[in-house]
């Protein structure tokens, strides 16, 4: 398709972004196999090869696509935050600006999990890179806060991996089945889901108090034979 002046005159950066979002948004709709480089550059009123200059595969156009959209959800000022917290040992305010956060990127950015969920099916090697890149990141900084917070004795013996697959689990499962699914039947804000969900979790994980001891009153002094 031959391109426009408007097109041949775009700066290289801009260009970028611009396949990127045409690219996220077939992407999203049909999955990495469904759509192919022409269609891109179609919508994108340019020719195809201008994709090839920027990106010298389907796979780097999609991984680029899950990068940019991922490095939206873990920006270094929200790092920064739970440091914060973590340095304060303030266990609610930290998982709860993990579940905050988790909860207003699946609302902001609704094509991220059809985006991943089709990489998994279609290409798990590019849904693996995304996770490794940009989800364990923050899954090691928990479950090393968690270790430290039990050995200090604020939170009860467990895996710290399992604890940290609950606490990334619940909002997940709710932006799943509330963005992907349209479910309607729990229609809170993101801050009362918030709210709702860290005591739920972190009373879980609070030590359970020793019962206390009860004596049997008995008599006193002795009895005569």
């Amino acid at each position: 398709m031959p391109e426009t002046g408007a097109a041949r005159r775009m700066p290289s950066a801009e260009r970028r972004q611009q396949l990127l979002q045409v690219a996220r948004q077939l992407f999203a709709q049909r999955g990495f196999d469904g759509v192919t480089t022409r269609e891109i550059a179609l919508a994108a009123g340019v020719n195809e090869t201008i994709i090839f200059r920027q990106f010298a595969h389907k796979e780097d156009l999609y991984a680029a696509v899950l990068a940019e959209q991922a490095n939206q959800a873990t920006a270094e000022a929200w790092f920064d935050e739970l440091r914060a917290y973590a340095s304060r040992q303030d266990d609610v305010g930290l998982l709860r600006a993990v579940t905050m956060t988790i909860l207003h990127y699946h609302r902001a950015h609704p094509d991220f999990l059809r985006l991943l969920f089709f990489a998994a099916l279609a290409r798990p090697d590019l849904a693996q890179r995304l996770i490794d890149q940009h989800v364990r990141p923050l899954s090691e900084f928990l479950a090393v806060y968690i270790a430290q917070r039990q050995r200090e004795g604020a939170l009860r013996p467990a895996d710290p991996r399992v604890v940290v697959r609950a606490l990334l689990g619940m909002p997940s499962y709710h932006a799943i089945v509330k963005g992907l699914f349209g479910a309607q039947e729990l229609p809170l804000t993101d801050e009362q889901v918030a709210t709702a969900f860290t005591p739920l979790l972190l009373e879980g994980l609070r030590p359970v108090p020793s019962p206390p001891v009860r004596t049997t009153p008995g008599l006193t002094g002795t009895s005569a034979g």
